[in-house]
């Protein structure tokens, strides 16, 4: 089953929202699937944002590179890693 996390800190009332897919360059244990699955996601979130008109951003900061990052360490430790 795959994760989904939502990282929501560190954006302001007034700032855009930030969703995957992730910037470029993803941890050695990200799979091509989980990479995958992030456009796809990513895609479907922006689908309702668009249809709303509310402001978002994705692969511009944050990555999938360090392993300790909230979203960056379920998929390097669960079943498909």
């Amino acid at each position: 089953m795959p994760h989904i996390h939502a990282d929501v800190h560190e954006q302001g009332y007034t700032s855009p929202y930030y969703f995957a897919p992730a910037a470029a360059p993803f941890h050695e244990y990200i799979t091509d699937w989980q990479g995958n699955f992030q456009t796809e996601i990513g895609q479907n979130h922006a689908k309702y944002f668009d249809r709303n008109g509310w402001l978002y951003f994705t692969r511009e900061r944050f990555d999938l590179l360090y392993p300790s990052y909230g979203d960056t360490y379920p998929p390097s430790t669960g079943p498909s890693a």
